[in-house]
């Protein structure tokens, strides 16, 4: 996953909810004081999940990179090929046609 690490999100995960509990138990607390680390427990939990499942995909052939797509970012390869020739041909057309000109 370059930068992420699925086996450490599977303890940093858990451990922030853990850590949400540790504070709502003692007494006298604001749930403002542990509100920011349970969204951030959630968003680190749907992250791992969409690692898990890429990760997955990746193995069993549904999705095959090369590193150089991985790299730049670029999973749609043949789409955005595509894409950019078309692009190509839009710029190279005149912008005025021979009837359009003032003359």
């Amino acid at each position: 996953m370059g930068a992420l690490s699925i086996p450490t999100m599977l303890i940093q995960c858990p451990g922030s909810f853990i850590f949400v509990y540790s504070l709502a138990i003692q007494p006298g607390t604001n749930p403002t004081s542990w509100l920011s680390y349970f969204v951030t427990g959630t968003l680190q939990g749907i992250l791992l999940s969409m690692c898990i499942v890429f990760h997955y995909r990746e193995i069993h052939g549904r999705i095959q990179l090369s590193e150089e797509d991985v790299m730049n970012g670029i999973i749609g390869g043949e789409e955005e090929e595509q894409q950019e020739e078309e692009q190509e041909q839009a710029e190279e057309n005149p912008l005025l046609n021979d009837v359009d000109r003032i003359g």
